[in-house]
C-alpha cells in the first residue's frame, strides 16, 4: 500500500527571542587528552537528535548498517540477535535518511530523493510505503522530532537561503502538525540540529566549517549560542559521549590526526580521543546500550567498523560493508 502526502508549501514562521553567549577555545591542543588507544591496526550516523539512537531492532542499540549506492540496497546486523537482513530500498541518487517515522519504536528505511524534493519511507512494523513531497533539489534533508511527538519530522535545511522547512510528522496530534520556516545558517554550513539544551528536543544548529563555530537556536527558551569548537577540515559528530550529561556534546573528528575532540554539554570541560586514520568515515553512535556514544569508524578500503564501546574501554572490530557504501548505523 502505498500513501502520498504533498503538503501546501505555505508555512509559518517561528519567531525567537535571541541573546548571543560566546566562547572562543581552540580545541587543537594535546592539552585535551584523555588518552589514546593505539593498535589493534589503529583498532555516517544521523546526527543524534535524541537519546534513543537509530535502532533498526528495538534494543536501544546502533546496529551495522549500510545503503549500497550501485543497487540502493540497505545491509543491516541486528545487534539483538546478530542475524542480518537485507532490502532494496531508493535509486543510485538518493540520500539515505533512516529514523523513526511511526510508533514502533523501529528505524524505518528512509530516503530523501533530491531530484523530486520526495521522502520515500518503508514503515518498519506494516511494511507500508509512505511518499511525502518536501523539499526541493539542493536542499540538505535534517529529519528530527522538532516537535517533541516522538516520530521523527521531514525538514529540509535550503544552503541557498539558509532556511529550515519543517513539517511534522503525519501521526502528530493536528495541533503539532503545523509547518514552520526557521531562517538559521549561510551557505557553506553544515547542518547539525541536535538537543544541545538538554530539553528533549533537538535545536536548530549549524557548524560553520570556515571558523569552526557552532550555531544553537535553543528550543528551550529560543534564545541561541555561539560556541567556537574546530577547526577547517575538522567534520562535526555531535553527540552524548559523557555519563550523566543533559545535552549533546560538541564534538569534532578531525581526519588528519585521527582525533575526536569532544567539549562537554553541561561543564564545558574538554578532552579527546584519538582514534581512525585520514581515510575513516565517523560512525559514532549507543553500540553498547548504556546510553552514550561510543566513538566509532568505519574504513571504506576494508569494510571494517572499530569501536571503542564507553561501557568499559574495550574495542572491538566488525566488517560489515564494502567500497562505495555508505554507513547508517
Amino acid at each position: 500500500m502505498h500513501l502520498r502526502f504533498e503538503p501546501r508549501r505555505q508555512c509559518f514562521r517561528r519567531v525567537a527571542h535571541l541573546s548571543l553567549e560566546k566562547s572562543t577555545i581552540n580545541p587543537n591542543t594535546s592539552a585535551l587528552s584523555k588518552g589514546d588507544i593505539a593498535g589493534a591496526g589503529s583498532l555516517y550516523l544521523p546526527w543524534t537528535t535524541h537519546r534513543r539512537p537509530v535502532d533498526y531492532d528495538f534494543d536501544s542499540r546502533a546496529d551495522f548498517a549500510v545503503w549500497r549506492r550501485s543497487s540502493a540496497t540497505w545491509f543491516i546486523v541486528n545487534s539483538r540477535t546478530g542475524t542480518t537482513r537485507e532490502k532494496q530500498w531508493g535509486e543510485f541518487t538518493d540520500v539515505p535518511v533512516p529514523a523513526e517515522y511511526n510508533d514502533d519504536f523501529n528505524a524505518d528505511l528512509a530516503i530523501f530523493r533530491p531530484r523530486t524534493g520526495e521522502w520515500w519511507v518503508t514503515l518498519s512494523g506494516s511494511g507500508q510505503t509512505v511518499i511525502t513531497q518536501w523539499g526541493l533539489q539542493g536542499d540538505v534533508p535534517v529529519p528530527a522530532d522538532y516537535n517533541g511527538d516522538g516520530f521523527a519530522d521531514r525538514a529540509v535545511w535550503r544552503p541557498s537561503e539558509g532556511n529550515w522547512y519543517v513539517l511534522p510528522s503525519a501521526f502528530s496530534a493536528s495541533s503539532f502538525r503545523q509547518p514552520f520556516i526557521q531562517q538559521w545558517g549561510i551557505e557553506g554550513d553544515v547542518p547539525v540540529p541536535a538537543d544541545y539544551d538538554g530539553d528533549g528536543l533537538p535545536d536548530i544548529a549549524i557548524w560553520r566549517p570556515s571558523d569552526g563555530t557552532w550555531w544553537v537556536m535553543r528550543s528551550s527558551d529560543g534564545s541561541f549560542s555561539v560556541t567556537q569548537w574546530g577547526l577547517p577540515g575538522d567534520i562535526p559528530v555531535p553527540g552524548y559521549y559523557h555519563s550523566g550529561g543533559r545535552g549533546v556534546d560538541f564534538a569534532v573528528w578531525r581526519p588528519s590526526e585521527g582525533n575526536w575532540y569532544v567539549r562537554q554539554s553541561d561543564d564545558d570541560a574538554m578532552w579527546s580521543q584519538q582514534w581512525g586514520v585520514r581515510t575513516d568515515i565517523p560512525a559514532p553512535g549507543d553500540y553498547d546500550g548504556d546510553g552514550i556514544t561510543d566513538f566509532a569508524v568505519w574504513r571504506p578500503l576494508e569494510g571494517n567498523w572499530f569501536v571503542i564501546r564507553s561501557s568499559n574501554r574495550s574495542t572491538f572490530v566488525r566488517q560489515w560493508g564494502t567500497v562505495g557504501d555508505v554507513p547508517v548505523p
